[in-house]
């Protein structure tokens, strides 16, 4: 879209001018170098400008990406952590459950034991099962 200085310059001055029409021509030329200077500058400074957005928007346009992947990374870590903490709570819960069985069964044989020892069938001493008990005579 920029012509060249050469296509759009007037012809030049004939060398019989005279010293205003060359005054005129330097003038004119002087001019003509300032506008395409001021407009060069001009255009410069639109694209500085643009670049300077273009890589704003790119720059937050990365670090929103690098956010959203943090995002995301601590998201799935919190996952992960909530599974372990269910799983172990399970581990426990079933862990007292099962001790809470086995003392019962516990006590159950030792009041089957105590019971067997008062009635008189048994003598004390080790756990015997209510199987190989003998009959308790009724009274």
């Amino acid at each position: 879209m920029t012509e060249t200085k050469a296509s759009r310059r007037a012809p030049s001055v004939s060398p019989r001018a005279s010293v205003l029409e060359r005054i005129v021509m330097a003038s004119s030329d002087l001019g003509e170098t300032a506008t395409t200077t001021g407009f060069g500058v001009a255009r410069d400074l639109r694209q500085a400008a643009v670049d300077c957005v273009s890589s704003g928007i790119d720059w937050t346009e990365a670090t929103q990406r690098s956010l959203l992947r943090l995002l995301r990374e601590t998201a799935q870590r919190a996952n992960q952590l909530s599974d372990e903490a269910f799983d172990t709570g399970e581990k426990i819960v079933l862990a007292t459950v099962d001790l809470g069985r086995d003392a019962g069964l516990g006590l159950a044989g030792w009041m089957a034991q105590t019971s067997d020892t008062l009635a008189g069938s048994v003598e004390a001493g080790p756990p015997v099962s209510r199987a190989a008990s003998p009959a308790v005579p009724s009274a």
